[in-house]
């Protein structure tokens, strides 16, 4: 837990932390640090994914701080995975197709043992590898007894971030 603090998603070997039921693979979740709309722009020039023209003008931008400790968009789940996300988690199937309240209930021991939460009353949010406008990228919040996909600023500090899993 220690390394999911200071970003460390990988020692060596599979760096898989968390493997849901359709074998996907994710790093260890973390907050991820914020970039500027400068450093925004390099990422996109080096081929990172995110878009150039969308940087935004925040002075912290953290959906790309983690599209940055991923590796590239490429390299972060996409809306359908963040949803098998939700299926592991959740008692009743999530379709994932709206951006609806899905009620459900949330094992919170598996979230818990996966790093998401340390109180079976936290709710968080994970980013997806997908822009949802110039100031914004999409996301998934895992409530207790509901979920929902949706967008979020890009100055958003409270969403949390894993990469796919080598």
């Amino acid at each position: 837990k220690d390394l999911r603090s200071i970003n460390v998603t990988s020692l060596g070997g599979s760096n898989c932390a968390i493997e849901l039921s359709d074998g996907t693979c994710f790093t260890a979740p973390f907050f991820p640090e914020p970039v500027t709309k400068a450093e925004c722009e390099e990422l996109a020039d080096a081929g990172y994914g995110n878009k150039k023209d969308w940087c935004g003008s925040y002075s912290s931008d953290y959906w790309t701080g983690a599209v940055k400790a991923c590796g590239g968009v490429n390299k972060m789940p996409t809306q359908a995975q963040l949803t098998a996300l939700a299926n592991d988690l959740y008692d009743k199937p999530i379709s994932g197709s709206s951006t609806a309240n899905e009620y459900a209930t949330r094992d919170n021991d598996l979230a818990i043992s996966m790093g998401f939460i340390t109180n079976t009353s936290d709710t968080f949010w994970i980013w997806s590898g997908e822009e949802s406008s110039k100031d914004g990228g999409y996301h998934r919040g895992f409530y207790s007894n509901f979920t929902y996909r949706d967008s979020s600023y890009r100055g958003d500090i409270g969403s949390q971030a894993v990469c796919l899993a080598d």
